[in-house]
């Protein structure tokens, strides 16, 4: 998709509300291939819903239209905020381990009580 190449870079910096979606990202093992794998969810419904950029905008508090339109500035928002979560998501995972080390076990998001 050539309006993403606008938006690659080197770097970003993390904000609350990558944060807030890093914590609804839809992911999964993916068991049914050859040794599994670790899938940040289903690409047409990263955080459960097909509709992503009305999922941004829920996630985030932003007020929306009646059945959760959004404005031109906001559908580009949230379209850049999810693009920018393949960065979130591998530094979360990077610095993730580090955090994690000795920590000991931890519950399926199944059992979570924070998992909405």
């Amino acid at each position: 998709m050539a309006f993403l190449d606008r938006w690659y870079t080197n770097e970003i910096e993390i904000t609350d509300d990558h944060l807030k979606l890093a914590r609804r990202l839809n992911v999964v093992w993916q068991a049914d291939m050859e040794w599994g794998a670790v899938e940040f969810g289903d690409a047409k419904r990263p955080f459960g819903n097909g509709d992503m950029p009305g999922d941004v905008a829920e996630i985030l508090g932003w007020e929306t239209g009646p059945d959760r339109e959004l404005t031109p500035e906001q559908a580009t928002a949230a379209k850049r905020l999810h693009f920018e979560m393949g960065y979130v998501a591998k530094a979360l995972l990077a610095r993730g381990i580090t955090a994690l080390e000795g920590t000991g076990r931890t519950r399926r998001a199944e059992d979570r009580e924070d998992r909405p």
